[in-house]
């Protein structure tokens, strides 16, 4: 086989004028980045540090298998939660952290991914007049009555509050920035309550 390598090698030469190669080319210096490197770049990024968890969060997400195998992320990535780190400047690691903290929050909740992205959607919005503000309770309240009854609203609010004390981090974002009282948010944090009790991953006692 070598021979008639160099015979065809010479015929093409002779053919087309030049020299014939060297029967042996040795090989040239790798030219940019090896598949190794390419693919270290993409998957060996550097772990998350560990998320600190409030107790009852921990033994929620402790309690459901499914959830130490699948991210949370995973499932609320259509709820636009990468967009709206990044029109706040959040990137990178910090924007990862972010991230995961809020799908981990909607999955505690058990949100589906409409609830997730409307959730997203209020979060972000531009912050609403105090004269806006004042009115949600009201319109909460309203929204509850609608659904629960004159006789089931109060108790629909207080299972939703219980829900979202669950997790101080949430009770402490709702609270600063007022969404706690809009009245979807209300509405559902009541409903996601009635299912958790339902269930039994939420007590009223």
């Amino acid at each position: 086989m070598g021979d008639e390598s160099r015979s065809l090698a010479e015929m093409g030469a002779a053919l087309y004028g030049g020299e014939p190669p060297p029967a042996h080319v040795p090989p040239t210096e790798p030219v940019g980045r090896t598949g190794e490197q390419i693919a270290s770049a993409m998957y060996d990024k550097p772990e998350l540090p560990p998320e600190e968890l409030p107790p009852e969060v921990k033994a929620l997400r402790e309690a459901e298998p499914a959830r130490q195998i699948y991210s949370d992320t995973t499932q609320y990535k259509a709820a636009g939660i990468d967009k709206a780190l990044a029109d706040l400047g959040i990137e990178g690691q910090a924007a990862e952290a972010e991230h995961r903290t809020w799908a981990g929050v909607f999955a505690d909740l058990d949100l589906n991914a409409q609830d997730a992205a409307h959730v997203v959607g209020l979060a972000t919005m531009d912050e609403p007049s105090a004269e806006t503000m004042q009115v949600w309770p009201d319109e909460a309240k309203t929204a509850l009555q609608d659904e629960y009854g004159p006789d089931g609203w109060e108790q629909a609010l207080a299972d939703a509050r219980r829900l979202v004390g669950r997790d101080p981090r949430l009770k402490d974002f709702l609270n600063r920035t007022g969404l706690g009282n809009h009245p979807d948010v209300v509405r559902i944090a009541a409903r996601q309550a009635r299912a958790a009790i339902a269930s039994g991953k939420l007590k009223r006692t």
